[in-house]
């Protein structure tokens, strides 16, 4: 009976020890990619806007509070159309700098394209539980882009088609990376 020859599916201890030695080497160009990746700054523009709505829902507590102390007919709610006059100016204050605030976190959020996968996932779930909550009041309702021919030919979009658009060139663009 023939044997066969099982010396080249064989593993040599030499032969191990010497591809062993090898995977660091391979190892480093992963690492040195994951080093130079930069954060997608989406992260940080929902988080900015988080933390804007946690203000927004603190102020709202605050106007509970101030109903005890300030008769309803005084409080000021924050639209711009309405009147501050007999208002208590530090409940106007505190209105306006937090609307503006949330205001601009949430422009900042539109106007970001993620740049990794991740980035998109996480800007489409934060939008789809903002939305589903229905608390898109913290949202402006429209916005314009003036190097956006399809915005600005409409005079503007809602929030959702930029996040929506933004999603999608982000993706358009990690597909052909």
């Amino acid at each position: 009976m023939a044997k066969a020859d099982v010396s080249s599916t064989m593993l040599s201890r030499r032969s191990l020890v010497t591809s062993a030695a090898a995977l660091p080497a391979l190892a480093v160009p992963a690492v040195a990619v994951a080093a130079c990746a930069k954060p997608d700054p989406i992260f940080a523009a929902i988080e900015a806007l988080r933390n804007t709505k946690a203000e927004w829902l603190e102020h709202l507590e605050f106007e509970n509070d101030l109903a005890a102390v300030i008769p309803w007919g005084r409080h000021y709610c924050g639209r711009d159309e309405e009147s501050t006059e007999g208002c208590d100016p530090r409940h106007v204050t505190a209105v306006r700098a937090t609307r503006a605030r949330m205001t601009d976190a949430a422009c900042t959020l539109a106007g970001i394209e993620p740049t990794s996968i991740g980035g998109v996932i996480a800007l489409l779930n934060y939008y789809a539980k903002l939305d589903s909550k229905g608390v898109e009041s913290i949202l402006p309702d429209e916005l314009v882009d003036d190097d956006d021919p399809a915005v600005s030919e409409r005079w503007g979009a809602t929030y959702g088609y930029f996040i929506a658009r933004n999603a999608a060139r982000a993706l358009e663009r990690l597909a052909v990376q």
